[in-house]
């Protein structure tokens, strides 16, 4: 639920001074940087799975991500002013302890392939990069860095990590419902998707039109999308709800298209709500129903709770 609490929180432009256009100031906003890294914690376990030399179970529970996890306990209890610094000092080198980790599996394993992983590695350094940015703005006051954390958590850090699951599992899970529809994942495509996240941030966090970015990723997707079987997967329901989750990748990045030609045309916070509430959330929905199903070998068909959570997502 942080996609849709924290959008009040994510201004499109800021006031001198530290408060938002709207009235918001980004010291609120801080509570929902560690909420917003959980969407992270389904792919990371799927991360472990793939690459991991042991059990994950065994490399999963590390008391060094203690810290990152007392962070988010303290984000939500709303302790005053004073959070911040608990935050910050409990969630930052926990987050660093599971990056370090992470690349550590990366090392020890005996994978041959391990792309898909080192791409989920490079997006852990960028949500470094902005717990390290949340530090800067909290001791100094310059809210710059306050906006260059927010840019680098979602467009350095989780669109990447989404993208990259998404890349290595769902045309596999088309697959292996539909074995008509022929798998299709390059790495280049897998590179461009990312690329693209990644210079969609940096245009934002400089104040230039993203533009450059956006009109080539909302083909990319749109023609991607259309790959990996769209249209066919409306035969199974359960592959229905992954497909048009990540159908909605085109329509977010169209959304931002208008304010980048002119910005009088700009629609507010409605592109970003597609990517969080229209990716991010129905694809958790959809992911979390898919492997479940598959995982307790019940058959693979979404079940009347899950279609409904994911139906109330699509529409708000």
């Amino acid at each position: 639920m942080v996609c849709r609490t924290g959008l009040p929180a994510w201004p499109s432009h800021h006031h001198p001074g530290g408060t938002s256009g709207n009235g918001t100031c980004p010291a609120d906003a801080l509570r929902y940087f560690p909420a917003i890294h959980d969407g992270l914690h389904l792919h990371r376990r799927a991360a472990l799975a793939w690459y991991a030399p042991t059990k994950p179970d065994a490399l999963s529970v590390d008391p060094r991500s203690n810290g990152y996890r007392g962070g988010r306990v303290v984000a939500g209890s709303g302790l005053g002013q004073g959070r911040l610094v608990v935050i910050l000092l409990l969630y930052g080198p926990g987050f660093a302890s599971l990056t370090f980790t992470f690349a550590g599996l990366i090392w020890r394993s005996q994978q041959s392939d391990r792309r898909h992983a080192l791409m989920v590695l490079a997006a852990f350094g960028a949500g470094l990069a902005g717990v390290v940015a949340a530090g800067v703005w909290l001791f100094s006051g310059e809210t710059s860095y306050w906006l260059a954390m927010r840019d680098l958590a979602l467009w350095g850090f989780l669109l990447p990590v989404f993208l990259t699951v998404c890349h290595r599992m769902l045309p596999f899970f088309t697959g292996s419902a539909m074995p008509e529809v022929k798998q299709w994942r390059p790495y280049l495509l897998l590179i461009a998707m990312v690329a693209g996240s990644w210079l969609h941030g940096i245009l934002v966090m400089t104040q230039h039109t993203s533009l450059l970015a956006d009109l080539p990723l909302t083909v990319l997707f749109g023609y991607t999308s259309w790959r990996w079987g769209l249209l066919p997967s409306r035969k199974v329901r359960l592959l229905w709800m992954l497909h048009l989750s990540f159908a909605r990748l085109a329509v977010a990045f169209f959304l931002y298209t208008p304010a980048g030609l002119m910005p009088s045309l700009s629609l507010g916070l409605a592109p970003l709500h597609a990517v969080t509430v229209g990716f991010f959330m129905t694809m958790v929905i959809a992911f979390v129903s898919r492997v479940t199903t598959g995982h307790s070998g019940l058959p693979l068909q979404a079940h009347g709770c899950g279609v409904f959570i994911w139906r109330y997502m699509s529409w708000h």
